[in-house]
């Protein structure tokens, strides 16, 4: 990846809360396909390559003059540069969409809610993370376990273990503990926990990898 653009990108991720980054980012991305090679020609990988979205937006298409437009089109880094802007006009605009098979939602021009199961996050959560300032996430095959005792009191309880599919376990790496269990007085609190948790985690094993 080119080293200007992940470096902003990785002030987006740090600062999310900052629109004039994402600006900025997408003017990078326009930068980029300035002189008409297409991403994948250009050498930046996939994640630049694919289609961004761009909705109805008017944006000439430019062949690549290395591969002639087998490659993709030149002007896919220029669309995802516009989709920032449009968001960022509209800070509470949301666009459903698919990436990997998981279910997001675009703001601001970039991912910031996944649904999907602990199986496909831990498989795309770092690709994902290492891309985009991801707020939420949503586990669906996970819940937590509810206590009841004493009557009329409710605990909601997290399992740490290895390997095991109980929709109230989670591995020992999501934990930021050194217990097996995880408590907390309410369903809302326990899912944040996990949210954040699967985040940090998937952005820890993204910086791993890059490390590499």
């Amino acid at each position: 990846m080119d080293p200007t653009l992940r470096a902003m990108l990785n002030a987006v991720i740090a600062e999310p809360e900052q629109d004039h980054l994402r600006l900025i980012c997408a003017d990078r991305f326009e930068e980029l396909e300035a002189g008409d090679i297409c991403p994948r020609c250009n050498g930046n990988g996939e994640e630049e390559y694919m289609v961004y979205r761009d909705g109805d937006y008017e944006i000439d298409v430019r062949n690549c003059y290395q591969c002639n437009g087998t490659g993709g089109t030149s002007n896919k880094l220029a669309r995802r540069a516009t989709f920032i802007r449009k968001q960022c006009e509209n800070p509470s605009s949301q666009w459903p969409d698919f990436k990997y098979g998981l279910s997001v939602v675009w703001r601001r021009g970039f991912i910031a809610d996944v649904t999907c199961t602990m199986a496909e996050w831990e498989q795309h959560g770092p690709s994902i993370c290492d891309q985009h300032p991801v707020e939420r996430v949503v586990i669906t095959d996970k819940e937590p376990y509810v206590y009841t005792d004493p009557p009329g009191t409710r605990v909601y309880t997290w399992y740490r273990t290895i390997g095991s599919a109980s929709r109230h376990c989670v591995r020992p790496e999501i934990f930021d503990c050194h217990g097996i269990t995880k408590k907390f007085p309410s369903s809302e609190e326990s899912y944040d926990w996990l949210s954040r948790r699967c985040i940090e985690t998937a952005r820890a094993k993204s910086a791993a990898l890059s490390a590499v």
